[in-house]
């Protein structure tokens, strides 16, 4: 009878600890969510300020968004398990033990442990990223002489200059988080000045190869010549990140895109709407970067 009241006495204890330990590993996963969430809540605003300036190409700041909501949304379902488990914790008999339901809710709280972990660094990231917003778009651009979409063999050591700290960026970024995989996104913006295009030029002539078409309209030629300039900027773009890319600790883990948009002959964003012609016939390039997750 004594032996059977000290094994009680030892399975008392022992649920006892138990129930101590699951209580405070319930406890720290809650403050770390809520804290958490105010980081998350803290980017969100950070984000927005972004878009209200123009800081950053739309495109960024939706992409930002859309993480930033994804990880608001692993916060929220998080909040709700505490709560459940907190539930279960207050009303626990050692029967309930016995339960899936419990077993379970024990077995999820390790793996939320490690998830929260994966949101906070992830956070971290994206709280990084979101300080380098003004880089992204500072006005990284291109001149063309008349009627030409290639930058001549001679400038193009000038070109790449001006391109070169886009991947000084990307570079600092991946290898300070080299374990994360980031998908960076390069958009070139070419532009045309709308002035005649000669049915006897060379411009012509090749245009109409290129199109397989005989029938253009000086409008159409200009967006062709504008999409043509986004193009040859994207290949000076992919020369220095062929150049640079072994400076990263794992290039594989940098997934490069590159987008290309003819504007016509539509004015370059500016406040002056009276550009000169030479003004017109540029590239704007514009990047962003973030981790795939």
């Amino acid at each position: 009878m004594k032996k059977l009241h000290i094994i009680a006495l030892v399975v008392v204890l022992i649920l006892s600890c138990s129930l101590s330990l699951q209580a405070q590993k319930t406890y720290t996963i809650h403050v770390g969510n809520e804290r958490l969430s105010i980081l998350i809540d803290t980017l969100s605003e950070r984000n927005k300020l972004v878009e209200k300036k123009e800081e950053a190409a739309t495109l960024f700041t939706t992409a930002m968004a859309s993480k930033i909501d994804s990880i608001k949304r692993r916060v929220s379902k998080r909040k709700n398990f505490i709560l459940e488990l907190k539930k279960i914790n207050a009303s626990l008999l050692p029967a309930k033990l016995k339960k899936m339901e419990y077993l379970n809710l024990n077995n999820r709280l390790l793996q939320e442990a490690k998830l929260l972990a994966a949101d906070f660094a992830y956070a971290n990231i994206l709280e990084k990223i979101l300080a380098k917003a003004p880089v992204f778009k500072k006005n990284k651009k291109a001149y063309y002489a008349e009627g030409k979409f290639k930058i001549p063999i001679l400038i193009k050591p000038k070109a790449k200059k001006v391109y070169a700290p886009i991947f000084d960026e990307i570079i600092r970024l991946g290898n300070m988080f080299e374990e994360t995989p980031f998908q960076v996104v390069i958009n070139s913006t070419g532009y045309s000045d709308g002035s005649f295009i000669s049915k006897s030029s060379d411009l012509y002539e090749d245009l109409t190869i290129k199109l397989q078409s005989q029938d253009l309209s000086n409008d159409e030629m200009h967006t062709y010549l504008s999409y043509l300039r986004a193009y040859d900027a994207s290949d000076v773009l992919s020369d220095i990140y062929k150049d640079k890319r072994k400076y990263l600790f794992k290039p594989e883990n940098i997934i490069v895109s590159y987008k290309n948009l003819g504007k016509g002959n539509e004015v370059p964003h500016s406040e002056n709407k009276d550009l000169p012609l030479d003004k017109r016939r540029v590239v704007y390039v514009d990047w962003y970067i973030l981790p795939k997750y």
